[in-house]
């Protein structure tokens, strides 16, 4: 279970969260079952990962340093691990919701209204620049649209986290990967063994992967694990947009180039086998 803490500082400015700012955030189990939930924190998400059932009560902590600047310990969080839920279970939500280009729009125009408010002078200036980035942003959503509406099959395979759940949902197809949102869940042979059914069923020759989870101009382990079972010989990128490397710094690639250059044409050959 990931939460995502956004703090603001007394004029209402987001404040920077990680290890390279000055200001960190953490959490710690107060009371309850500590073995519970393992805590792990990545910048701004703080990650819950269910150990054993019981309940812990925890409270979130902002740091500077080896510092403690504020915690919520008057205002307890209590995490409950369960092996089965006897209820329907609340909606989970993907927070990869930077990946839809819908939503990536209302993101745009927030900003510059934000902008708009903090530099009146230039408001103007800040909606055109959003105005004209979004129609950029339909275009890929138009794009996404076409490449998913067109396409033979409606499921691929995607050695990957679990980062395109919204596009999944607003686009209509499947990615089938054995991993959760979180790049560094583990991955079991039964695991490998459900993505070669799904290839095998839907006569996949392509399998999609994620740039930032290999160090170099090889494969993810994942990818050599399936390529070894010599149904499949080819694979494409398939960027969560979460980063940049150096070679797209190069060419001048933004969120835009990225889903044009290589997201969506990784989709339509994945999504259209020989």
């Amino acid at each position: 279970m990931p939460i995502g803490i956004v703090v603001r500082d007394t004029d209402g400015r987001v404040v920077p969260l990680g290890d390279e700012y000055d200001y960190q955030v953490d959490a710690r189990v107060v009371s309850g079952d500590e073995d519970a939930v393992d805590i792990t924190v990545d910048e701004n998400v703080v990650e819950f990962h269910g150990v054993e059932p019981g309940a812990a009560d925890i409270a979130f902590e902002i740091r500077r340093g080896d510092e403690l600047i504020d915690d919520t310990t008057d205002e307890l969080t209590t995490v409950d691990v369960v092996e089965e839920h006897d209820g329907e279970a609340e909606e989970f939500h993907d927070p990869h919701t930077w990946v839809d280009p819908v939503i990536v729009q209302e993101m745009v125009q927030i900003i510059a209204n934000e902008l708009g408010e903090l530099d009146p002078d230039n408001a103007d200036t800040y909606e055109e620049n959003a105005r004209e980035y979004n129609d950029r942003i339909e275009d890929v959503h138009q794009q996404l649209e076409d490449t998913i509406d067109d396409a033979e099959l409606d499921v691929a395979v995607f050695a990957g986290h679990d980062s395109y759940q919204y596009v999944e949902r607003r686009y209509g197809f499947d990615l089938k990967t054995p991993v959760g949102i979180s790049p560094d869940a583990s991955v079991s042979p039964n695991d490998i063994s459900g993505l070669i059914e799904v290839i095998e069923d839907n006569d996949i020759d392509t399998v999609l992967y994620d740039p930032f989870e290999t160090t170099d101009d090889s494969y993810p382990e994942m990818v050599e694990v399936i390529f070894e079972e010599g149904i499949i010989e080819d694979a494409k990128p398939l960027t969560p947009v979460e980063g940049i490397t150096e070679q797209w710094e190069e060419n001048g690639w933004g969120w835009v180039e990225q889903m044009e250059e290589i997201n969506i044409p990784a989709l339509e050959q994945a999504l259209n086998p020989d």
